[in-house]
This record gives C-alpha cells, sequence and structure tokens, in this order.
C-alpha cells in the first residue's frame, strides 16, 4: 500500500502514456468499455452523449481543454462509457490504464483514513 500522496502521484506519473491523436478521431466511444483514464496536455476534445429521445442522434454537452480529464465514470463505476469524446483538432492525450488508476484512487482514500 502507498503510503503518502508523493508516492501516488509518483505512480501515476510513471505510467502515463502519451499520444498524438488527429482531428475528428474518437477517444472513447459512449457505450463501450473503460480501460483508461485520460488527460488532455494540448489540443480540445468535444463530449458528445445520444439524445435520450432520438436514440441515433447525438448532441454536444461541452469543450475540454488542456488540463481537462475524462474516463473516470468508466472505471470508478464499473461501467460502460457514459459519452464519447472526439478530437476537434490535433491533441496530446495522456491515458493510465484502468489497473493503475484504480490502484492509485483506492490508494489515495486510504490516505484521508
Amino acid at each position: 500500500m502507498l503510503k503518502d500522496k508523493t508516492e501516488i502521484v509518483n505512480l501515476l506519473i510513471k505510467d502515463i502514456t502519451p499520444f498524438l491523436v488527429a482531428p475528428e478521431d474518437n477517444v472513447v466511444l459512449e457505450g463501450t468499455e473503460g480501460d483508461y483514464f485520460y488527460f488532455i496536455a494540448e489540443g480540445t476534445c468535444q463530449v458528445w452523449i445520444r439524445d435520450l429521445w432520438d436514440y441515433d442522434s447525438r448532441k454536444e454537452t461541452r469543450d475540454l481543454n488542456p488540463g481537462d480529464y475524462f474516463g473516470e465514470v468508466a472505471l470508478l463505476f464499473d461501467c460502460y462509457r457514459t459519452a464519447s469524446v472526439r478530437t476537434t483538432n490535433y491533441c496530446v492525450i495522456a491515458r493510465v490504464e484502468k489497473e493503475i488508476f484504480l490502484s492509485c484512487h483506492k490508494s489515495f482514500l486510504d490516505s484521508l483514513r
């Protein structure tokens, strides 16, 4: 078990994988299984969800900018992705594998006790 928050941050930093994503590429798709937690380092993305009244259409809900993150809901609640995230320009996105994210999350909660 990790003892302090610095160890938790170091574990996350060690396991971050950055990658470049082209404009209008989907990073995650609503309804798929979650496998990573994401940070936006550079560029912008849009969050899209299915319209509840018209399942075949989608609507944009918000923009994500450098420093924003996404993907945590599916990992924390062990459910399918609740939204889709698509790039609006070239983006540098960093990701952390589900197991590492959950381990860090648990260690962080334990450190609060």
